[in-house]
């Protein structure tokens, strides 16, 4: 039995239980990918912007003196 509500009740064990919670639940098998992906890509894009030398951002506009 896998599962967090397996040991709710009365337990009568017959033979070999593994009483456990499961190895990975969908959010997280489904979590780390993306967030792997997103690194991956953040990097990438960091790579790009350096090999192409854009580091400066762009500025705001100045505000009026008299505003």
């Amino acid at each position: 039995m896998h599962a967090l509500e397996s040991v709710r009740g009365v337990i009568t064990q017959q033979g070999s239980n593994d009483l456990s919670l499961p190895p990975l639940n969908l959010l997280g098998a489904i979590g780390v990918p993306l967030i792997l992906l997103a690194v991956v890509l953040e990097e990438l894009h960091t790579q790009r912007q350096r090999r192409l030398g854009r580091v400066t951002r762009r500025r705001r506009p100045p505000l009026p003196v008299e505003a």
